[in-house]
């Protein structure tokens, strides 16, 4: 595989009863970029991202990560090769503190070991400290260190996603793939998570999105693949295939395009 592919999804098939979701999709998300995965409800997005992550088995096809075959592995055997995700909805257990949620993220975490905490406490204490200084940076990073007692159920829905975002990061993923990390997310702070995101590019971390704001699309995306009823509609850089014809019938209008222009 091309070094500079981290991720290659090829030819993926994957059906539920007759309805086809995925019919023989294929994508590549690169090194150094962050790829956006656009289309209408109901296009296979998120069962796309699904079978990349572990939760679907495709019918035909494969998913390779770094050079490895994930296709078949389990959720967590594929997050700990470092390719973790966030889900449209909250996942958080919503009684625990911001700090709380983000200390449960770490994997191997030496600790979970009953003979560990006995035979090795100083191993244990010294991972434990390192865990909850990159849990404050976190925090600092993505703007909530202000909440970090606070109850995730507390949250806003726009505190959510930046919660789902420092969570993912504590487990220092190679990838990240973000599902609708601006929906239901005001204009400000949907500006605060596109800065975020390209800060986090610019330090080494790679993503893949599936986003509704085009706005969002344009301004953060390097390059986007449309899909549509379970194939591949077009792809390339943003600004190119959000003018394709084929786009404007399959996915949007005239008018929806220019409504999210961005501002003169």
């Amino acid at each position: 595989m091309d070094q500079d592919v981290l991720l290659a999804v090829e030819s993926v098939h994957k059906r539920f009863g007759g309805l086809v979701a995925l019919d023989g999709v294929s994508l590549v998300v690169r090194r150094g970029r962050i790829t956006g995965l656009i289309g209408p409800n109901g296009s296979g997005k998120t069962t796309l991202f699904n079978v990349i992550t572990g939760f679907l088995r495709p019918e035909r096809g494969r998913v390779r990560f770094a050079g490895t075959d994930l296709t078949g592995l389990s959720p967590d055997r594929i997050a700990r090769l470092g390719l973790c995700r966030t889900f449209q909805l909250s996942l958080h257990p919503r009684r625990l503190t911001v700090m709380e949620n983000l200390l449960l993220a770490p994997q191997q975490q030496a600790g979970e070991g009953l003979l560990a905490c006995f035979l090795r406490p100083g191993k244990v204490w010294r991972q434990e400290r390192q865990f909850l200084a990159r849990a404050w940076e976190l925090l600092a990073q993505v703007g909530l260190a202000d909440h970090a007692d606070a109850e995730a159920g507390s949250l806003s829905g726009g505190q959510q996603k930046l919660l789902a975002l420092a969570q993912v990061l504590m487990a220092d993923p190679q990838l990240v793939l973000l599902d609708e990390p601006t929906a239901g997310v005001n204009p400000t702070l949907a500006q605060h998570l596109v800065a975020l995101l390209r800060t986090l590019q610019r330090q080494g971390r790679d993503f893949c999105i599936i986003e509704h704001n085009l706005r969002v699309v344009r301004r953060l995306c390097d390059e986007v693949y449309v899909l549509d009823h379970g194939q591949i509609l077009a792809h390339g850089d943003p600004a190119t295939v959000l003018q394709r014809e084929e786009v404007l019938r399959a996915y949007l209008s005239r008018r929806a395009l220019r409504a999210e222009e961005p501002d003169r």
